[in-house]
């Protein structure tokens, strides 16, 4: 399923429409759908990236977890009872 998400390497310009794309601090590219910037762990993520990077104005995003992590939050995100889960997950990233 996390097939579906990430991308590996491939690293086309394109991206489907209501996708957006963000970089681990890996280099795993990930598809994930714009529904997705609404939830409070998506922006929990996105504002420490941009505590930790600043603004991406000219290139891509990239956050502060690893690529296993990301499965992790893309895995929950997804899911029906997500909300549960997520209130039950910690932000503590694995180095």
């Amino acid at each position: 399923m996390m097939k579906k998400w990430s991308l590996g390497s491939k690293r086309s310009g394109t991206t489907n429409k209501g996708h957006f794309v963000v970089y681990t601090k890996d280099e795993r590219r990930f598809v994930v759908p714009l529904p997705h910037l609404e939830n409070p762990l998506f922006k929990e993520l996105l504002k420490m990236a941009k505590d930790e990077f600043g603004l991406a104005c000219n290139g891509p995003i990239r956050l502060t977890c690893n690529a296993q992590y990301m499965e992790y939050v893309l895995s929950l995100l997804s899911r029906q009872d997500s909300q549960k889960a997520i209130e039950k997950t910690s932000l503590c990233f694995p180095k």
